[in-house]
């Protein structure tokens, strides 16, 4: 019996292989992985020596912890085509966004299910992810934070509706931080700076900031005290920030994830 079934073999399940092989949670004889597509088949079986199938229902019944990682239009076909054919003692794991809980157990059937809502960066490794377990898969839970902490960081939260939150802060959060950065190089542009120029330190800057807030959390200082630090009184910094605090920017990024949030729920349809 394989440790971990992959059922769609896209972006973030081959970040989550990449990671658990790197971090040696699995070897890639405990693995497979199935898709539609035989190019992608063939990328797992060749970069990274797992097995590959077809067969969801093959894959699915020999496997430990089985991972949805499908797209959400695509589930229902796809938990209809493995209902009856997965192991008893399967712990489920979805990843499709605004897929329910409710709706996988109503397919499938009584399984201990857990729901992640990971995020892109985690295709190089620097991911964040939210996990939601129910009652059968509590015990669980922790298993599955190291699974994603091999990708980035993961944090377990209490309640599913939660998660819709998690879809708006860190779910869609790095197309916040691209825009950011889009904007920025185009500024920079706007002001007489070359594209090439702009776009180097903009990325730079980006970088830098998220490692010196990381860093600077192990001793407690928290991204107010940072811009705090930076901020000199009557400084350019501070005039920059003048124009974010004029326009509402606090207001601007909450109605933002509002929104998201209440999208997530559409599309999970509560």
């Amino acid at each position: 019996m394989y440790k971990a079934g992959f059922i769609g073999g896209g972006n973030m399940a081959e970040a989550i292989v990449k990671g658990v092989l790197k971090k040696k949670i699995y070897k890639p004889n405990e693995i497979i992985v199935t898709d539609i597509s035989s190019q992608r088949l063939d990328c797992f079986s060749r970069d990274y020596g797992v097995d590959v199938s077809h067969d969801n229902c093959e894959a699915s019944s020999q496997c430990q912890i089985l991972f949805l990682c499908t797209k959400p239009q695509s589930m229902r076909g796809v938990l209809n085509g493995i209902a009856g054919n997965i192991s008893e003692s399967a712990l489920i794991v979805s990843i499709a966004a605004g897929i329910r809980i409710d709706f996988i157990e109503e397919i499938l059937g009584s399984f201990p299910v857990i729901r992640v809502m990971p995020n892109t960066p985690a295709l190089c490794g620097a991911g964040a992810a939210g996990i939601y377990a129910n009652k059968a898969a509590q015990k669980e839970a922790a298993n599955l934070e190291a699974v994603f902490n091999s990708i980035g960081k993961a944090v377990v939260v209490e309640t599913e509706d939660e998660i819709d939150i998690v879809t708006a802060l860190s779910g869609s959060g790095p197309a916040y931080f691209f825009l950011m950065m889009e904007e920025m190089i185009a500024s920079a542009q706007e002001l007489g700076l070359d594209y090439d120029s702009a776009k180097t330190l903009t990325l730079q800057t980006a970088f830098g900031a998220a490692m010196l807030a990381l860093e600077s959390d192990k001793e407690g200082v928290t991204p107010a005290r940072l811009r705090e630090q930076v901020t000199s009184p009557g400084g350019t910094t501070e005039a920059a920030l003048k124009v974010f605090q004029r326009d509402q920017f606090g207001a601007i990024v909450l109605m933002a994830m509002e929104i998201a949030r209440e999208r997530s729920k559409e599309l999970s349809g509560k």
